[in-house]
Protein backbone atom coordinates (compact mmCIF):
# COMPACT_ATOMS: atom_id res chain seq x y z
CA UNK A 1 0.00 0.00 0.00
CA UNK A 2 1.27 3.47 -0.89
CA UNK A 3 1.84 5.72 2.11
CA UNK A 4 1.22 9.46 2.42
CA UNK A 5 4.28 11.46 3.50
CA UNK A 6 3.35 14.44 5.63
CA UNK A 7 5.59 17.14 7.14
CA UNK A 8 4.25 18.94 10.21
CA UNK A 9 6.20 22.10 11.04
CA UNK A 10 5.22 24.00 14.17
CA UNK A 11 7.23 25.45 17.03
CA UNK A 12 4.76 24.07 19.57
CA UNK A 13 5.13 20.29 20.03
CA UNK A 14 1.61 20.05 21.49
CA UNK A 15 0.20 21.33 18.17
CA UNK A 16 2.14 18.71 16.22
CA UNK A 17 0.98 15.92 18.54
CA UNK A 18 -2.58 17.19 18.17
CA UNK A 19 -2.37 17.08 14.36
CA UNK A 20 -0.92 13.57 14.48
CA UNK A 21 -3.64 12.41 16.85
CA UNK A 22 -6.45 13.89 14.73
CA UNK A 23 -5.06 12.64 11.42
CA UNK A 24 -4.31 9.17 12.77
CA UNK A 25 -7.79 8.76 14.26
CA UNK A 26 -9.55 10.05 11.13
CA UNK A 27 -7.54 7.91 8.70
CA UNK A 28 -9.67 4.75 8.74
CA UNK A 29 -10.28 4.34 5.00
CA UNK A 30 -7.28 6.09 3.49
CA UNK A 31 -3.62 5.44 2.97
CA UNK A 32 -1.35 5.14 6.01
CA UNK A 33 0.52 8.33 6.90
CA UNK A 34 4.24 8.71 7.59
CA UNK A 35 4.79 11.80 9.71
CA UNK A 36 7.92 13.95 9.64
CA UNK A 37 8.12 16.75 12.21
CA UNK A 38 10.05 20.02 12.46
CA UNK A 39 10.03 22.72 15.11
CA UNK A 40 11.66 25.62 13.20
CA UNK A 41 12.16 26.88 9.64
CA UNK A 42 15.75 25.65 9.80
CA UNK A 43 14.74 22.14 10.81
CA UNK A 44 11.96 22.04 8.18
CA UNK A 45 14.39 23.27 5.50
CA UNK A 46 16.96 20.62 6.42
CA UNK A 47 14.41 17.80 6.43
CA UNK A 48 12.87 18.90 3.11
CA UNK A 49 16.34 19.20 1.56
CA UNK A 50 17.37 15.76 2.83
CA UNK A 51 14.23 14.18 1.38
CA UNK A 52 14.70 15.99 -1.93
CA UNK A 53 18.32 14.85 -2.23
CA UNK A 54 17.30 11.24 -1.54
CA UNK A 55 14.49 11.60 -4.11
CA UNK A 56 11.76 11.07 -1.55
CA UNK A 57 8.71 13.26 -1.88
CA UNK A 58 6.38 14.86 0.60
CA UNK A 59 2.70 14.76 -0.26
CA UNK A 60 1.58 17.51 2.09
CA UNK A 61 3.11 20.07 4.46
CA UNK A 62 1.38 21.66 7.44
CA UNK A 63 3.42 24.81 8.05
CA UNK A 64 2.86 27.14 10.99
CA UNK A 65 3.13 30.73 9.75
CA UNK A 66 4.84 31.84 12.96
CA UNK A 67 7.79 29.43 13.00
CA UNK A 68 11.17 30.78 14.08
CA UNK A 69 12.95 32.07 10.96
CA UNK A 70 16.04 30.64 9.28
CA UNK A 71 17.86 33.88 8.50
CA UNK A 72 21.00 32.36 6.96
CA UNK A 73 18.79 30.93 4.16
CA UNK A 74 16.55 34.02 4.02
CA UNK A 75 13.51 32.07 5.18
CA UNK A 76 11.18 34.27 7.17
CA UNK A 77 7.71 33.80 8.55
CA UNK A 78 4.80 36.20 8.77
CA UNK A 79 6.04 37.41 12.16
CA UNK A 80 9.17 38.80 10.47
CA UNK A 81 7.42 40.70 7.68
Amino acid sequence: MIRTNLLLADNFPISIYGYINILTNQNHHYKPIDFTTAYSCEEAYLKITKRFLSQKTLNLVFLDISLPSYQSKNLYTSNDL
